[in-house]
């Protein structure tokens, strides 16, 4: 799976003005960027329906994550499915439920087919998934969990992230 997101950018409205200038509907994962190992770790997926700036700018002095890859959609719909398989594969430590449909609306989880029923990928274990490189134009290629021989250990370290 690729994210197909733009970024890393850091996590400051001068940065959100400069890099997302649209008002569009989009998605959103926060994180951290370990410069060293060129991996970026999701702490957090998210969606805006009415503008990824505005909602990323919503984030800043509520989290400790210090960076952010977006993502524009040509639609509402495209947005949450898209969220939901983020949600489904990334298992992000910062989401403790699955993704909320937008109101007034009743369309379901395109993973597990069920709106609200979650089944979080691998057995439901929650970790860290690291995402290999910086921004390019076909997307950032996903590398896969760190070992679950401590869960807690991760969910902490980024909740930490997340300010949580």
């Amino acid at each position: 799976m690729q994210l197909a997101m733009r970024g890393p950018h850091r996590l400051e409205a001068s940065e959100i003005d400069a890099n997302v200038a649209k008002a569009s509907v989009g998605n959103y994962v926060l994180g951290r960027q370990d410069s060293d190992a060129g991996e970026f770790v999701v702490a957090y997926v998210g969606r805006a329906d009415s503008g990824v700036n505005a909602e990323l700018k919503s984030w800043i002095g509520k989290t400790k994550a210090p960076h952010f890859m977006f993502s524009y959609a040509v639609s509402r719909r495209v947005a949450f499915a898209k969220e939901c398989r983020l949600y489904h594969e990334l298992s992000p430590p910062g989401n403790d439920a699955h993704p909320e449909r937008p109101a007034g609306v009743d369309w379901r989880c395109p993973v597990c087919d069920t709106f609200g029923r979650s089944r979080r990928g691998w057995g439901g274990q929650r970790g860290f998934l690291t995402v290999r490189g910086r921004e390019q134009p076909s997307g950032i290629q996903l590398l896969g969990r760190a070992p679950q021989t401590q869960p807690e250990m991760h969910s902490d370290a980024s909740r930490a992230i997340l300010g949580q």
